[in-house]
């Protein structure tokens, strides 16, 4: 994604609405990217060298409301076209296939060997040559997927979430388990594992203590990937949570399963599910194209280019936001704080007109609050 148009914030301190991001207007956005604890958005640097445009990387951490640079991005070689992000560790993917990581090498979660910390980017070597298109983190395990479909992984693994037999690995190593499936799409939780396959089919591996595998029934942990056969859709995308996963079909229907502490399963009550359940209230009133689950809620984004939300809304412990001001749903009594049901978002704007006619394009949610980015479009305004 190389687009020009504008970035929303969703946090602690947004009053429940995705608000827009002044630094980064009349800027190319080119990734944007968020896990656990921050989000990143690369865009194009507003002051173009001698080479063209460079790029510049800034991360919103926690509760903030303002980027911050991260200078330790322009070690990378290469055009970004993804950054995944664990506890302690970041791993940047280029759109050459060359995946660099860095930050702390406990557990071998950076891949290099060894347990020496990594303080600037640096190429794994184990995956040079082997053009890689898919990278994917969670708190210390990671996992990249080339476009021969050779999945590897590494790091810890004490629930089997690297999809491999050993426990902890210090450089990728091939998962033979995983790659007969035919990944396209990986996503991490925080001990489980979610694939879609090229058979847009749902495969999931890894912890399930809150039934996040979706097997009907809680079982030990496993690093072996299980089909999912009870979803009738075929999938278009797949999102794990903290503990919950969410897969979303190229029908636009919605099926949620896990843990429901805070209502992100959006099926109206806060009951676990051992294995996935339609989202009944968006069928025939919202199409849905792509969905972000993070720790304790989840976002979706709708064929009209606009969010929903259930779950917890983002709050932050010290704000002075009142929650009488957060999204609710009309005639329920929800648990203050929570959705338990999916609610519109709305888009502030930053015109004069007063309503926002942005239409949402990518959104990336982190266990504080989300991304939004909404491509620059014209409108017409008739006298």
């Amino acid at each position: 994604m190389i687009a020009s148009g504008e970035v929303f914030l969703l946090n602690g301190e947004t009053s429940g609405e995705l608000k827009p991001q002044p630094c980064f207007f009349n800027r190319n956005i080119r990734v944007l990217a968020a896990g656990l604890d921050r989000a990143y958005v690369a865009c194009e640097s507003p002051v173009k060298s001698e080479e063209g445009r460079q790029c510049q990387v800034l991360c919103y951490r926690g509760d903030a409301s303002e980027p911050v640079p991260c200078p330790e991005f322009d070690a990378i070689e290469g055009r970004i076209r993804q950054i995944a992000i664990g506890s302690n560790h970041l791993l940047v993917l280029t759109y050459e296939g060359v995946v660099y990581s860095r930050g702390s090498a406990a557990y071998g979660c950076l891949g290099h060997g060894g347990a020496k910390d990594a303080p600037e980017f640096i190429p794994v070597p184990a995956l040079r040559g082997k053009q890689v298109k898919i990278v994917a983190a969670g708190p210390m395990y990671s996992v990249a997927v080339t476009h021969d479909g050779d999945v590897y992984s590494w790091g810890q693994a004490f629930q089997g979430e690297t999809g491999l037999f050993s426990a902890v690995e210090a450089v990728p190593r091939f998962a033979p388990a995983v790659t007969p499936f035919r990944v396209t799409e990986i996503s991490c939780g925080h001990g489980h594992v979610l694939a879609r396959t090229e058979g847009q089919q749902v495969i999931s591996w890894g912890e399930n203590t809150c039934g996040q595998l979706g097997l009907g029934q809680k079982c030990k942990p496993t690093y072996k990937p299980q089909v999912l056969d009870s979803i009738p859709s075929q999938i278009g995308m797949v999102s794990a949570g903290w503990a919950h996963s969410v897969a979303v079909g190229t029908d636009g229907r919605v099926y949620t399963w896990g843990l429901n502490s805070h209502g992100q399963l959006g099926l109206g009550d806060t009951a676990t599910r051992m294995a996935p359940h339609l989202v009944h209230e968006l069928v025939n009133v919202h199409q849905v194209e792509s969905v972000q689950a993070a720790k304790t809620f989840t976002v979706f984004r709708t064929s009209a280019k606009r969010a929903l939300l259930c779950g917890q809304v983002p709050c932050s412990p010290n704000s002075q936001v009142s929650h009488e001001f957060v999204p609710r749903r009309p005639g329920e009594k929800d648990p203050t704080g929570c959705l338990l049901s999916p609610v519109a978002l709305n888009i502030a704007t930053s015109t004069p007109l007063g309503k926002s006619y942005s239409e949402l394009s990518d959104i990336a949610a982190f266990d504080k609050g989300a991304l939004a980015f909404a491509t620059s479009t014209v409108h017409r305004v008739e006298p």
